[in-house]
């Protein structure tokens, strides 16, 4: 009598358990998270301390993304990749840094499960801080100028001075360009001509003059063939609001620690679009939520100052990458991900036409008043 032997799946609990069971991790229980798009994530609570922690975070990845319907295919080479960038910005992230990233416990590239630091219990993202009305102006002012360091020190300090083992490694990383390119500008112009059935404008698109719909394609095939050939400069390649969480201190007055986290698109890479991503984020809270306008507008403007401090080169073609990709964020994102009702996005996307036309020609004399 023949047996069928059953493949074990990490993305479930009861097969989760099992396998934690042959490491140091042992579960007393396994909560699953939401965050994230690529992997199955989840916080394990430990049966028994390890380094002085009881929680632990665990991330499975399947040959796709995970959460996306369609599943786009995302090579399971990814995690070695974000293992590589995690250790090696931790070991080089200056230690007295309010920001950081996780620390690295177990990776087994065979099961693809990296197992990391947990970021707090009561950890929440930046993004929902903002959406909810939690963030003060000091804190705005805080959080802003500390990213701005820490992208900066990454891009134009001690990122660059140690990156040349990091950049040969993650040279490698291919798809993560290519998913990054298609992700945005290969949408641009679906976008506007409404052909996309996961946008919420798709009936009503804006209306875009000839000249601008065609110089808005030549620059984002610009940016495009850019991003491609990109091999000098080390990103983090998703750096936005959701992949940054706080730590805080007493629900909320102050912050312990905050932590990027989901380094899986870590590449050679524009450092403007690291720069650009974060600002559209945090530009959509205050054009979605007016009542935050003000501490999202702080934010920005702490985190450019602190950022462009610490670019010596004070390189333009930086800022105006980074504006055309805020541009181009607020065209393709904000219908997909449906911050609000479907002329006021409408708004929203004209405006990043506008942003991503302008910025990418801005001069260097204005290119500040923009990252307000």
């Amino acid at each position: 009598m023949s047996s069928t032997t059953i493949a074990r799946d990490l993305a479930k609990l009861s097969d989760l358990r099992e396998y934690l069971e042959s490491t140091p991790f042992g579960a007393e229980e396994i909560a699953t998270l939401s965050g994230g798009n690529a992997n199955f994530a989840f916080r394990i609570k430990l049966r028994t301390a390890y380094d002085g922690r009881s929680t632990m975070v665990v991330k499975h990845a399947k040959p796709y993304v995970a959460k996306l319907l369609d599943k786009i295919p995302f090579d399971l080479e990814r995690q070695r990749f974000e293992v590589e960038a995690l250790k090696h910005v931790h070991a080089l992230n200056p230690p007295e840094s309010l920001v950081t990233v996780p620390r690295v416990y177990h990776f087994d590239e065979k099961e693809s499960v990296i197992i990391m630091e947990d970021c707090g219990v009561d950890s929440v993202t930046l993004k929902q801080f903002l959406v909810d009305g939690r963030c003060t102006p000091a804190l705005a002012e805080k959080i802003g100028g500390a990213l701005g360091n820490f992208l900066g020190g990454l891009h134009h300090t001690w990122g660059t001075n140690n990156a040349a083992r990091l950049l040969e490694t993650l040279r490698g990383h291919k798809q993560a360009k290519e998913i990054c390119v298609w992700a945005v500008y290969g949408r641009l112009g679906s976008t506007i001509k409404g052909e996309d059935p996961m946008s919420n404008i798709s009936e009503n698109p804006p209306a875009i003059g000839e000249t601008e719909f065609k110089r808005m394609e030549e620059i984002g095939k610009e940016i495009s063939a850019n991003m491609l050939s990109a091999e000098d400069d080390f990103v983090m390649g998703d750096f936005w609001t959701g992949n940054i969480l706080l730590d805080l201190v007493d629900g909320g007055s102050d912050i312990n620690h905050i932590f990027v986290v989901d380094w899986e698109a870590a590449r050679p890479g524009l450092q403007g679009l690291d720069v650009g991503q974060f600002c559209a984020e945090v530009d959509l809270t205050r054009r979605f939520h007016p009542s935050n306008a003000s501490v999202a507008s702080k934010m920005i403007t702490s985190f450019y100052h602190s950022y462009s401090n610490l670019d010596a080169k004070k390189n333009v073609a930086l800022y105006q990458s980074a504006l055309a990709h805020w541009g181009a964020h607020l065209i393709v994102w904000t219908p997909r991900v449906r911050w609000g009702g479907s002329e006021e996005t409408r708004v929203v996307v004209k405006d990043g036409v506008e942003l991503l036309l302008e910025g990418y020609e801005r001069s260097e004399d204005g290119i500040e008043r923009k990252f307000q």
